[in-house]
């Protein structure tokens, strides 16, 4: 058989974690599992200075769909 990886987020909560980890052992087929819990960090608003970019996601007033929709249009 291969390898499968499952990869997946939770909150900062280690009652929460312990319980997840704990049904992995049930769940899996064999003693031990490669379990590795690690905290991340991340963030949308940070990093380069473009408020101006049309595209970014808090861009709400649409102005990129615009010029999406004649793309389309003309297609």
């Amino acid at each position: 058989p291969g390898t499968v990886e499952v990869s997946f987020e939770l909150p900062d909560d280690q009652a929460l974690a312990a319980r997840v980890v704990e049904a992995i052992f049930q769940a899996h087929s064999y003693q031990e599992p490669v379990i590795r819990i690690q905290p991340i960090l991340a963030s949308r608003s940070k990093g380069l200075d473009d408020r101006a970019n049309p595209n970014r996601w808090w861009n709400t007033t649409g102005d990129w769909k615009k010029v999406a929709a004649s793309a389309t249009e003309t297609a």
